[in-house]
């Protein structure tokens, strides 16, 4: 039974990191758009690219 707890709270917490870390990355990139307008254009790097596509960024804005 103290198996299933302890596996219980690693992934409770592994998945609460990875929702956050989705989050504060949507929220960077919401705040680089906002600070430069630059939805506007291409993504200038393939990291940038590769964030864009995480969340569903697209150039012409939020993937339907």
């Amino acid at each position: 039974m103290a198996g299933v707890i302890v596996v219980l709270v690693v992934i409770t917490v592994a998945a609460g990191f990875c929702i956050g870390l989705f989050i504060r990355l949507s929220l960077a990139i919401r705040w680089e758009d906002h600070r430069k307008g630059s939805l506007r254009f291409d993504a200038p790097s393939a990291s940038t690219r590769a964030a864009r596509s995480l969340v569903g960024v697209s150039q012409s804005g939020w993937d339907a």
